[in-house]
């Protein structure tokens, strides 16, 4: 995602529950639809020990990956059960 704040955590779940057809790296794809997802009190840039809240706030399950040294980890991996679940890179 290509943005110069420092909200990519939120953009990324947007761009996952809103994809769009074309020039997906755009945040102007995106824009309209950051009031259609919860983060009341989380910090940005989202550290590791918010995304529960962000979970819960959504009703929704984070898997969120890291590469290191181009092998890829997992990072967090949610301990809730909702239907909805949004993996990151």
């Amino acid at each position: 995602m290509k943005n110069r704040d420092d909200k990519c955590f939120m953009w990324c779940h947007i761009a996952n529950l809103f994809p769009a057809l074309s020039n997906k790296y755009r945040l102007t794809k995106y824009i309209n639809h950051e009031n259609d997802v919860g983060y009341t009190g989380v910090n940005f840039p989202v550290a590791l020990n918010q995304i529960e809240k962000i979970e819960n706030l959504n009703k929704i399950n984070f898997t969120i990956f890291t590469i290191s040294k181009n092998i890829v980890l997992p990072l967090y991996i949610s301990d809730n059960i909702y239907e909805k679940t949004c993996e990151m890179i």
